[in-house]
């Protein structure tokens, strides 16, 4: 046999083992083990451990190494998916000062990385502030939870900032910092808004079948909140008759304490209707009418 012969026989058996056998570690294709895997930081090869323990930034890559083909990464850094107070930007009420101050990722989260120096508040110039409980903030599954020792400031803008120490359970970072989207707490004003008067009046009989509906308030109120979609200002059929529809835009006064319905179908002659006004109704320091207002004896419409 010439040696150009036996050099050959032997790249086919090299090339057969880089096919059968894992270059870094020796498992075989087919013996059933899982499949090997290469850490990106330090090369090591762990054979389908769950992660290499070489440094926090290790990130698990699936590798095909007989091959030497490597896909995207199978261990991904959570990321977190809703807030609570609610942002600005989602236009509801400003926030009481005893609000509820949470962060849910799409991953469960290590407990013991949370700590009131790795989750905490900021202001709108990103300086941490606000008390906190002593122990740390408490994490159930993907949500973190800030425990106050006393109320935020009224009308004072906040965030929730999570730092790059809080880990999911697969010891997955977020990578970098992430700071919620900014959200204000409300006036230190505690009255509560009231109904002055609604048009047509509570009893009032001959109403035109296209009557618009006004509501006063006792103060300016916050418009975005009170709403034809949300329900938030409605009337019904005291006996079963229909009607009664809104246009979706209410007209406001000036000082925003004057809301103007206007109907785009007509009510039923001879029936009697009642104006309702729900708690979802806020003044602009985000108090909301104490109970529901209802008309007790409604209006009827012109026979």
């Amino acid at each position: 046999m010439s040696q150009y012969t036996m050099n050959a026989e032997l790249d086919v058996v090299i090339a057969a083992v880089a096919d059968d056998v894992c270059r870094h570690c020796g498992n075989a294709r087919n013996d059933g083990t899982p499949a090997p895997e290469l850490c990106t930081e330090c090369g090591r090869c762990y054979g389908g451990a769950s992660r290499c323990q070489c440094s926090p930034n290790c990130v698990v890559r699936d590798v095909d190494n007989y091959g030497g083909a490597e896909d995207t990464g199978r261990a991904t850094p959570p990321t977190v998916v809703s807030q609570s107070p609610l942002a600005d930007t989602e236009g509801s009420d400003p926030r009481a000062v005893n609000s509820t101050i949470s962060a849910t990722l799409n991953k469960d989260v290590d407990a013991s990385t949370v700590s009131p120096s790795t989750v905490f508040l900021v202001d709108e110039d990103g300086n941490p502030c606000a008390p906190y409980a002593a122990s740390a903030p408490t994490v159930v599954d993907e949500t973190i939870t800030l425990h106050l020792t006393g109320n935020l400031e009224y009308t004072t803008v906040y965030s929730i900032r999570i730092t790059e120490g809080v880990k999911d359970v697969d010891g997955m970072t977020l990578g970098e910092v992430w700071t919620g989207d900014p959200w204000t707490t409300r006036s230190s004003d505690a009255v509560l808004p009231t109904i002055v008067s609604v048009t047509p009046a509570n009893a009032a009989t001959g109403v035109a079948a296209d009557t618009d509906v006004v509501v006063t308030f006792s103060e300016a109120m916050n418009i975005a909140g009170i709403t034809v979609a949300l329900g938030t200002i409605f009337i019904e059929a005291v006996d079963g008759g229909t009607g009664g529809e809104f246009d979706e835009t209410i007209t406001w006064s000036a000082g925003n304490t004057v809301a103007t319905l206007t109907l785009f179908t007509t009510l039923q002659a001879a029936k009697t209707y009642k104006v309702h006004v729900t708690t979802d109704a806020h003044d602009a320091n985000g108090n909301a009418l104490a109970v529901e207002y209802a008309q007790a004896a409604g209006f009827t419409v012109a026979p």
